[in-house]
């Protein structure tokens, strides 16, 4: 079991102690969980507060700011990659925008996970300046989540329950200082 910990939190960010980024879990998954449910069994580390982002509110906002940066985020297929190597070798890979669409144009999922972006392809199968473009309307966008004016943070307490919309809701942590991992 300890190896087993070890080498997962070697291959996931999430398992470290590490400051981790807001994200929207298993994006290469066809039909990612809609809904997570985080439970704090214990808190007993220093820091490790919460991090929450609506990534609609964000988009939208991008959508009448900056449609050229929306519409590209919504066009062009980032490849993600997870690759599990002396666990169960499990490569699972997948290709979608990182923000989808309804059929009537509402927003129905966002897409990032910034650990098993595939950073070789990045983007499947586009040209140069598809590729720049992108790159600036995603680095836009992140800095947006990553702004903590937009990120709700709070440090849960033992036995707290928090649900959250994973097609929507963007979570993360800030790092903490726990024994195991100092």
């Amino acid at each position: 079991k300890q190896w087993y910990q070890r080498r997962v939190a070697i291959t996931a960010g999430a398992f470290g102690n590490e400051y981790l980024p807001c994200h929207i879990d298993l994006p290469y998954y066809t039909q990612p969980p809609s809904t997570y449910f985080f439970l704090c069994l214990k808190n007993e580390c220093e820091g490790g507060d919460s991090l929450w982002v609506d990534s609609f509110a964000i988009l939208d906002k991008l959508r009448t700011e900056r449609p050229d940066y929306f519409e590209i985020l919504c066009n062009t297929d980032v490849v993600f990659r997870a690759y599990s190597p002396g666990l169960n070798n499990a490569h699972v890979v997948g290709s979608y925008p990182t923000v989808e669409l309804t059929q009537t144009g509402d927003l129905y999922r966002t897409r990032d996970l910034y650990f098993v972006r595939d950073n070789y392809m990045m983007i499947k199968d586009t040209d140069q300046d598809t590729r720049a473009r992108w790159w600036e309307a995603y680095s836009y966008f992140r800095r947006q989540i990553d702004d903590p004016k937009n990120q709700l943070i709070r440090k849960l307490d033992s036995q707290e329950m928090v649900i959250i919309d994973n097609w929507r809701v963007m979570h993360g942590r800030l790092k903490f200082k726990y024994s195991p991992f100092t």
